[in-house]
């Protein structure tokens, strides 16, 4: 492939050498995004002449930073649109180079930190074990959905992290249990991004 000449790509390569992916014109806006803990989905390339626009990823994104977007959207506020064949929304500005990477990042700079929500609380972690090789049920709503299995009743938080090996992504003072490791660095990331800001 050539240089910026990708169409998507998994962020977690992207963000491991960004400057093969993504255009000078907007890598400093999407590094302010992800430092925030916000995923982008992709952006525009040397192509579009005119302009420069990086796509927000909603999933995970935080009920902040959603409200910020889309109320900024639908107010037609400046260089905040949907678009794209995702129809993620997006960051936009007119024109290239210094300027554009200046202006996106002013825009990515309105987005709040916000933390991970690639966890499941303990709860639900223990409720889903507990479903393991359950018979099929169909709910109500026609979701179909496993039952509870019998042999897994009595089943412990404990026995669900033993069966999964997943003690070292379970955080038992916040009742979570992240999804990887790296959803569980960004939350520790996060933590103290907060608590640094919080002392200035």
């Amino acid at each position: 492939m050539v240089k910026y000449e990708y169409s998507l790509v998994d962020l977690k390569y992207v963000k491991e050498n960004p400057e093969e992916y993504i255009i000078p014109d907007c890598l400093e806006a999407c590094k302010i995004l992800w430092d925030k803990g916000i995923r982008t989905a992709q952006c525009s390339n040397l192509e579009d002449l005119d302009s420069r626009w990086i796509e927000i990823d909603t999933i995970g994104l935080s009920q902040e930073n959603s409200t910020i977007l889309y109320n900024n959207i639908n107010a037609h506020v400046e260089g905040f649109y949907i678009g794209g064949m995702t129809h993620n929304p997006r960051i936009s500005v007119n024109g290239t180079g210094e300027e554009a990477s200046k202006r996106l990042c002013e825009l990515a700079n309105m987005l709040s930190l916000q933390d991970t929500c690639d966890f499941v609380s303990s709860d639900d972690y223990l409720d889903s074990y507990k479903r393991t090789d359950g018979e099929y049920i169909v709910l109500p709503t026609g979701v179909i959905q496993r039952d509870y299995n019998p042999l897994y009743s009595n089943a412990t938080i404990a026995d669900a992290l033993n069966a999964n090996d997943a003690w070292d992504l379970y955080v038992e003072e916040e009742g979570r249990v992240y999804d990887s490791a790296e959803a569980l660095q960004a939350h520790i990331d996060y933590l103290n991004k907060k608590s640094n800001s919080n002392q200035l």
